[in-house]
């Protein structure tokens, strides 16, 4: 696929901020001293900054200029699409590094088990997982926390060694089990949850929670899901129609 002039530049500029080059508060060069630098022109400058301002790491004054407003990776992520932390975090080119992770194992409560078509009391797996974005100059960003609820039945004793990577890769490659969809739910942080405090003391930003029922292609639910997002780096988008 073709990459557009503005594109390049954006990325070029974009770079200059994550490394650190470009500090928050930095004002970027004037459009005239952009199109000299990097032989483009005004318009192609012009469209450059507007990605830049999209992806909320600047913002533009009027008759003063363009300053840097974050250094911190933006994940644009459409909610039409079902993706796991990890995957959000791989296709905006980051290294998708996992951390803290705990596996315990529990009883399932009268909220769990009706979701996972459970007897009340039937044996769980819960996985926390805290995710990072790693960039190229070895900088990193927390981007998530997650909380998977697992019927023990589905996969035994495979998490015994831990995870890395996706959740769903886990299921196809070591279950046989493939996720199609998800019900989803969007909701603030709730601080008298345990584990809202938990992701909300990993992140360390302002966070939402996508509370998530996940099913496989015979409509069997296969897990339910807490994944805290720092909002702050994740834009989370749907398209919404009028109707009539």
């Amino acid at each position: 696929m073709t990459e557009f002039l503005y594109e390049k530049l954006s990325k070029q500029l974009k770079q200059k901020i994550l490394s650190g080059e470009w500090q928050i508060g930095f004002k970027l060069p004037g459009e005239l001293e952009l199109t000299k630098e990097y032989g483009v022109g005004r318009s192609t400058v012009r469209e450059a900054l507007n990605v830049l301002q999209h992806d909320s790491l600047i913002c533009k004054k009027d008759g003063i200029g363009a300053f840097v407003r974050s250094n911190r990776p933006l994940l644009d992520n459409p909610l039409l699409w079902l993706d796991s932390i990890g995957q959000m975090i791989k296709s905006a080119g980051y290294d998708d590094i996992s951390c803290s992770c705990d596996i315990s194992y529990v009883k399932a409560d009268e909220k769990i088990s009706e979701f996972l078509n459970l007897e009340k009391g039937a044996p769980v797996i819960c996985l926390r997982r805290g995710r990072i974005a790693r960039r190229n100059d070895q900088s990193e960003m927390r981007m998530g926390f997650s909380k998977n609820i697992i019927p023990e039945y589905l996969i035994g004793n495979k998490l015994e060694q831990g995870l890395e990577g996706s959740i769903f890769d886990f299921f196809q490659n070591k279950c046989g089990i493939t996720i199609s969809y998800a019900d989803t739910e969007i909701c603030g942080l709730d601080f008298s949850r345990e584990d809202d405090c938990r992701a909300a003391g990993f992140l360390k930003s302002p966070a939402v929670v996508l509370k998530q029922l996940h099913y496989d292609y015979g409509n069997r639910p296969i897990m339910y899901s807490y994944d805290y997002l720092n909002s702050d780096s994740i834009k989370i988008r749907i398209k919404r129609e009028k109707r009539g």
